[in-house]
Order: structure tokens, then C-alpha cells, then sequence
């Protein structure tokens, strides 16, 4: 269904002038646009049969570090899709990254995300988005109960990605509800046929697959291995009843650094850009920054980094637009390295000159942390990360950056 007209208040107006103005619609003072930016209005064209899906790209902000448990629930990007399912559907879970940071199970993490179960010897391998969302599932038996991967949500149907075996036999399973398991691709060329071929793309040593899981509802779904290993990087469920898609893609203590890190062309598949090709988003809405603000890096090199992934996605025909989190307490900054102002300054310019929206929320609780962090209910957790509050209220901000 068309989306309805942006509507902002004039209070939150004042709170979005640098990310309206970046995004080509109007500056702090002006009144609503009388038009949506080229992007919005691509992303408005959405339809349960068409949709379209918002990838979030980003760190600890993102991923809810500061918030309550279950951070798909509670940070501000499980926020945002929850309440675009409120208001046009359930699209389902969206892309679900194995984060290294989830297993072993602990009781910090069992809360982060009860829906996806890592069960048996699963090994973390350096790959994945920030090489750290790579799952090598050993083989699992006939019935994946040595060792699997399940997730537990709604959907109609399911897809995986992984990390395609150079050769061999070894087959991903899935199994639905308990049923007879579905034999997908797991090799580049040869090995066993598989029921469900996987879909082409733009990296061959990406396979993604798609699960028909029989009817609409909620499903438990199990993923193992047989006759060799699984390198799972990601999995998650569309419902095909709705016009969005939300794929969070956000790990704690990540940065613009880590994501594309040093080129290997030896491993060019295993991490970094590759991905975006890969995942290809709708829209790519770029949380990063923060950390390499806290690592204190020269913001020429964090600019290159942040024009090398804005191209990439551009390339996979694909809109991205940037975003910089609240400000965060000055005794993290580092003597003698570019402050907060000075980085989100950098993100608007980028932002101006490649023609891509900037959700600007440094400033939107205050000036200064201190007054950001007087704000009641509070909107922080800690020196950095946003509260349930704060996560909220972002949430709610980034929808009407979007303008949905």
C-alpha cells in the first residue's frame, strides 16, 4: 500500500534540520516538504508483492546494547519495525546475522534473541559481516540434533546465506516444523543435488536459499550440515503479505574500520563489501562512525572508508543514506583527535556531496551529553548507548527520516 505523507511537528523539525536538508528536502526552519526526496519516494513504490527492504548497517547503538532484552524488540531498529508492522504488516524477521557475540550461550546473551537457538559444536569463524557473524555448523546427524541453527518466527518463507565449500558433498538441511529436511547448495560447482537451488547473485561464493515454509504463521526452522561443514552467515523469514522488510545488521564494537578492514583478495568473498552486493538492500542506512570516533581515527581515512561503502551500495542499484547517533559523554573522546562535532560535520558534507540523506541525531536530546543525558525519562543507559527510552524515541525519529 502507498505510504501516508511525511508529517513532522515542529519540534521535531528543529531536532532534523541537518538530516532534511542532507536528504534534499528542507533546512530546520522551514515548514513539512511538499515533496519527498527521490529515495523516499522510490521506497513509498513498495508493495506486499514488490517490497522493500531497509538493511541498518551499523554498531552497538544499533544492535541495542543500552537497551532491554530482546534487542530485536527494544532497540531502536527492532522499534522502527515493529512499528512499520503496526502500521502495514508483518514482514517478517528479516535478515538475522549469526553474531559470534550470542554463542557460547550465557545468561548476559540468551536474552539478546530467544527465536534463534546455536545448539551443539558450533565454531566461530573470522568471516561474515565485521568477520564476525560466521557460524560453522559440523555435520549434524540425519536430523541436525549433534548440532544446528534454529529460529523460531513468522514467515512464510526462509532464507540462508552462506559461505559456499570449495568442493565436496557436504549439503545444508532445513527442516520445518520437524518435517522431512529440504537439501540446499552448499558447494560452488558439483556435490549433491539439492531440492531447492539457490538464487543467483552477484558473488559466487554467496549462496542464498529460499525456504517455502508451507503456510503463514509461526514456524521453527532447523539448519545443519550433512557430509561436511556449513558456514552460515545469516538467515531469516519474509511473510509476503507486507511492504517492508527490516534487516538489522548491527554488532557491538564495530566500526567503519572493521567493515571493510584490509583488502585480501585472497579472501574477498569472506567479509566486508562483498556483502552489500550480496544483501543488495533497498536502502542501506549507514549507523557507523561512532566507534571509529572512539578509536580516534583521522577523519580523511574514515571518509574513504565511508565514500568506498556508499559507492558499493550505489553500484548494487540500491539507495543509502548515513546516520550518526546521539552524542555521547566526553571523557571517551581522545585528546588530540577529531571531535563529535568534527565527525558529523565530515558525514554531512559526505553526505551533501554524494547526494545521499543524512539522519543527523547527534543533537537531538542537546547540545552537550551533559544536557542530552538530563533529559527525562532517561534517554541514555551509559556514557554511549541509548536506553529503552532513547532507543524509542529513536526509533520514531528514524521513521520520519524515512518518510513513512
Amino acid at each position: 500500500m502507498p505510504a501516508p505523507p511525511l508529517r513532522l511537528d515542529r519540534r521535531r523539525l528543529l531536532g532534523w534540520g541537518g538530516a532534511l536538508a542532507a536528504a534534499g528536502l528542507v533546512g530546520c526552519t522551514a515548514g513539512p516538504p511538499a515533496e519527498p526526496a527521490p529515495w523516499q519516494q522510490r521506497l513509498r513504490t513498495a508493495t506486499p508483492g514488490r517490497p522493500r527492504r531497509i538493511a541498518v548497517l551499523g554498531d552497538s547503538v544499533a544492535f541495542g546494547s543500552g537497551s532491554s532484552s530482546p534487542k530485536p524488540l527494544h532497540s531502536f531498529v527492532g522499534v522502527l519495525r515493529a512499528d512499520l508492522d503496526r502500521t502495514y504488516g508483518a514482514g517478517g524477521t528479516g535478515w538475522l546475522l549469526l553474531n559470534q557475540q550470542q554463542w557460547p550461550v550465557t545468561p548476559q546473551n540468551r536474552g539478546w534473541d530467544p527465536r534463534l537457538v546455536v545448539h551443539g559444536p558450533v565454531t566461530k569463524v573470522a568471516a561474515g559481516l565485521f568477520r564476525r557473524t560466521c557460524a560453522a555448523l559440523p555435520d549434524g546427524g540425519t536430523d541436525g540434533a549433534r548440532a544446528h541453527v534454529e529460529l523460531t518466527a513468522e514467515g512464510r518463507t526462509l532464507t540462508t546465506l552462506v559461505l559456499a565449500q570449495p568442493g565436496g558433498r557436504s549439503q545444508q538441511l532445513v527442516s520445518v516444523d520437524g518435517g522431512e529436511p529440504v537439501a540446499l547448495r552448499n558447494v560452488v560447482g558439483g556435490g549433491p543435488a539439492p531440492d531447492v537451488q539457490p538464487r543467483g547473485g552477484r558473488v559466487p561464493g554467496h549462496l542464498v536459499s529460499e525456504v517455502d515454509l508451507g503456510s503463514p504463521g509461526t514456524h521453527t526452522v532447523r539448519v545443519w550440515a550433512r557430509g561436511g561443514p556449513v558456514h552460515l552467515v545469516a538467515l531469516g523469514t519474509t511473510t509476503g503479505t507486507a511492504p517492508y522488510v527490516v534487516d538489522g545488521l548491527a554488532v557491538a564494537g564495530e566500526s567503519l574500520e572493521t567493515f571493510l578492514g584490509p583488502d585480501d583478495p585472497a579472501r574477498e568473498s569472506f567479509f566486508g563489501l562483498p556483502f552489500v552486493d550480496t544483501l543488495a538492500p533497498d536502502l542501506l542506512l549507514v549507523e557507523l562512525g561512532a566507534n571509529d570516533y572512539n578509536a580516534g581515527r583521522p577523519l580523511d581515512a574514515v571518509e574513504a572508508d565511508l565514500r568506498r561503502l556508499v559507492a558499493r551500495q550505489q553500484a548494487t542499484g540500491g539507495d543509502v543514506a548515513l546516520c550518526f547517533p546521539p552524542v555521547s559523554s566526553p571523557t571517551l573522546h581522545r585528546a588530540g583527535t577529531p571531535t563529535y562535532t568534527d565527525y558529523t560535520d565530515r558525514w554531512s558534507a559526505v553526505a551533501a556531496d554524494v547526494d545521499v540523506g543524512f539522519c543527523d541525531l547527534s543533537r537531538v536530546w542537546g547540545d552537550t551529553f551533559e544536557e542530552a543525558s538530563a533529559q527525562q525519562p532517561p534517554r541514555y543507559a551509559d556514557l554511549l548507548h541509548p536506553s529503552d527510552a532513547g532507543a524509542a524515541d529513536l526509533g520514531t525519529r528514524v521513521r520520519a527520516f524515512l518518510g513513512l
